[in-house]
């Protein structure tokens, strides 16, 4: 059974998407890396968890998402 999914969107101004999910959406950032930037936050708002990462340039077509199941080989049985 799923219980959880965070969708990864790559962003190659984490500071300014800070702003933006934050001031602009009303999320609440949740956590971060401890890089200098941050390169990986989480935010959460009511029941949705967002996740971001830097990503380069070259990269940006690329989304990820990471889904949490209660029993991994219960989905595949």
């Amino acid at each position: 059974m799923f219980k959880e999914t965070h969708p990864i969107l790559g962003t190659r101004d984490i500071q300014r998407a800070i702003a933006f999910y934050t001031q602009r959406l009303g999320f609440k950032l949740a956590f971060g890396d401890k890089a200098d930037p941050p390169n990986y936050v989480g935010f959460r708002r009511d029941a949705v968890e967002l996740h971001m990462q830097f990503q380069f340039e070259h990269e940006m077509g690329t989304i990820r998402l990471r889904f949490l199941v209660e029993d991994p080989d219960a989905l595949f049985s």
